[in-house]
């Protein structure tokens, strides 16, 4: 049906495993016509057939598998996959918000594709040159068993310089759409998410527990949110009664979103205070003050494994000042979403913060991938989120 990937022998392990990937070491020869981002079939080194998948000679992952058994992929392939995951979403999440991961790549067996739903439109990331060759199908299933009003492709990450080999993408794929914006809903709340120009692609989803959290422990308190972006952490902790937030991010046009999330939900700007500047300089600012909640969101410090080294020092480096400024019964929310941080190594980085600010600590919830971002298991590599609760005395 499709080209052959012929492994070596023995190599055939991760496959019985259902591992999605195969690496250009387990690959004996690709025979012609496959191509870079073309199907292919899978065999072992006696020929069986094993998997279906895409591959790419560029790649160090030569294959990304689709399905564990030699099978056609066509539109009504990624028609079933696309239904099975919004029936899922629907059924975990579909009273509480209108805002969800749809697809999250290995996670829902179509790696190299993300779609996040936003109320009546989808926004989608191609990661791989496989996936990117393969969206005339996968965009026609969408559409059909989605039926969005419109899909908007925001395509940034860097595989896509390693994999797909082309610049970033932010174009609109079907339907209509006037503005790169629209509103949603959670957690009572409402948020104005910018999908063109804002940061991923235009809102943290995978930080709903975290918001529900902070409208738990917020009231009364003084509230610190660091890194702050469009403020989803800032409106929830206001909405349910924070005396005060002050709000830290290095991007102008991020805080001026969070200004216009406060006003969407009559909040009154008076308690909050937008700050835009270094998240480090700030801390190390004495006149902060103390609070009883501190919010640590940062970017992914180490998008390479070569950069773990550096990232933790700064991991450890936040986390640290976060303490200092942490009132005595208070609570710090910390967050990493790196690839390269297993969480155990995050909870030591967290510890030693805590040692070198002289704080005790307590460790009172630990967050992983909410349900709209599963992790297949056996596909441990595709966890990243983690966060702590921690009380603080």
């Amino acid at each position: 049906m499709y080209p052959i990937v012929l492994l070596k022998k023995g190599r055939e392990k991760s496959i019985a495993r259902r591992h999605p990937w195969i690496f250009s070491g387990a690959v004996q020869r690709a025979d012609a016509p496959a191509a870079a981002g073309g199907l292919v079939c899978v065999e072992s080194e006696k020929q069986l057939p094993l998997a279906t998948g895409y591959y790419n000679p560029q790649s160090d992952i030569r294959v990304r598998i689709l399905d564990f058994k030699e099978s056609k992929i066509d539109e009504g392939f990624f028609t079933e996959r696309f239904k099975r995951a919004w029936d899922s979403r629907k059924n975990l999440l579909g009273a509480e918000t209108d805002a969800w991961r749809l697809i999250n790549s290995e996670g829902d067996g179509l790696p190299g594709l993300v779609v996040d739903r936003y109320a009546d439109g989808l926004v989608v990331s191609v990661e791989t040159l496989g996936m990117e060759r393969l969206k005339p199908l996968w965009l026609k299933a969408l559409e059909d068993a989605v039926k969005p009003q419109f899909i908007f492709e925001r395509s940034e990450r860097d595989e896509r310089e390693s994999d797909r080999g082309s610049k970033p993408v932010r174009a609109l794929l079907s339907g209509e759409r006037e503005a790169g914006r629209v509103v949603i809903r959670e957690g009572g709340c409402r948020y104005l998410v910018d999908f063109e120009k804002g940061q991923k692609t235009g809102f943290y989803l995978d930080q709903r527990e975290g918001r529900r959290w902070v409208g738990r422990l917020a009231k009364d308190r003084r509230v610190l949110n660091l890194f702050s972006y469009s403020g989803g952490f800032t409106v929830q902790a206001l909405k349910e009664g924070a005396r005060e937030v002050v709000s830290v991010d290095s991007s102008r046009p991020a805080l001026e979103l969070l200004e216009e999330n406060l006003a969407l939900n009559g909040l009154d700007s008076a308690s909050s205070d937008a700050v835009e500047g270094n998240v480090f300089d700030f801390l190390r600012t004495e006149k902060a003050g103390e609070f009883g909640l501190v919010i640590v969101d940062p970017p992914s410090f180490a998008r390479r494994r070569s950069e773990t080294q550096k990232a933790g020092r700064a991991y450890k480096d936040v986390n640290r000042l976060a303490f200092q400024r942490a009132a005595p019964g208070g609570y710090v929310l910390t967050y990493s979403c790196s690839h390269f941080f297993p969480y155990e190594l995050f909870i030591k980085i967290v510890y030693q913060a805590a040692l070198e600010a002289g704080r005790e600590a307590r460790i009172l919830n630990r967050f992983s991938h909410p349900v709209d971002h599963p992790v297949h298991i056996f596909h441990p590599e595709g966890e990243y989120f983690k966060g702590l609760l921690l009380e603080v005395s």
